[in-house]
């Protein structure tokens, strides 16, 4: 038996297993940037992961989604959800401020503290999709969010619409 051979096959299986396995996951990553439509279709503007802190099922997980048409879909680990809608004011003010935002500034201000999770408290991850295509994900535990700039100041006012919705319901 050839065992050069068998070795050279087996290394440009090897090969050939590596490159597949990369062009499968750049795949993923380009369905990634807006694979979240809505009902009609929209795409989203935005997505918030929640993550961290105990509930009652364990440990929290929620998502939102807020779609180009206005509406917004909130997701929870236990199955619940909740559908709703912003004006198209709100929305036209989101997808400016998502346009204007320098994302590079944000992310040069890397986060130091404690992040929340350590002690019960969540960690918010912010997904803004923009109109080119491109994505910007934000960590607050991986950069120092401000919660006084235009941009997140908003979605602040978008969320705290979404979670009085969901408080009046329980």
């Amino acid at each position: 038996m050839n065992y050069g051979f068998l070795k050279r096959l087996i290394s440009f299986l090897a090969v050939i297993g590596i490159i597949l396995t990369f062009y499968y996951f750049m795949d993923l990553k380009e369905e990634e940037k807006n694979s979240y439509p809505s009902e009609t279709g929209q795409k989203v503007l935005l997505k918030v992961e929640r993550s961290g802190g105990e509930c009652s099922y364990g440990g929290c997980y929620s998502e939102i989604f807020i779609y180009q048409d206005g509406t917004y879909l909130y997701k929870e680990k236990t199955q619940q959800e909740l559908k709703g809608s912003f004006s198209k004011e709100e929305i036209k003010k989101l997808e400016e401020l998502i346009s204007a935002e320098d994302f590079k500034k944000i992310k040069s201000k890397k986060f130091t503290g404690q992040c929340p999770v350590e002690y019960d408290g969540s960690e918010l991850i912010y997904t803004f999709y923009q109109s080119n295509g491109e994505s910007e994900r934000i960590a607050s535990c991986e950069f120092e969010v401000d919660k006084n700039s235009p941009l997140f100041k908003h979605v602040s006012e978008l969320l705290n619409k979404i979670y009085l919705q969901l408080s009046s319901r329980i």
